[in-house]
């Protein structure tokens, strides 16, 4: 199984604006687009654009990849 380090994690992360990590955050929770909308006051397009850019920023394409990067970060 495929593990970032932990430095290299937290810098993909580190540029991210506040907002979106927040959206990061709760789709490694395994949070649903409407549950995050709702637990971060946004508009469930809105959680849906946070999750392209991040998929994009993070060349990532599946929402478990952004699990375990967050996970790597903490670690």
């Amino acid at each position: 199984m495929y593990r970032a380090s932990n430095a290299r994690a937290r810098r993909a992360l580190d540029g991210l604006p506040a907002r979106e990590l927040d959206s990061a955050h709760a789709i490694a929770q395994g949070l649903s687009n409407a549950e995050i909308a709702e637990k971060l006051n946004l508009s469930i397009a809105t959680v849906k654009s946070h999750t392209g850019r991040l998929f994009t920023k993070l060349a990532i394409k599946k929402r478990v990849q952004l699990a375990l990067l967050i996970r790597d970060a903490q670690d």
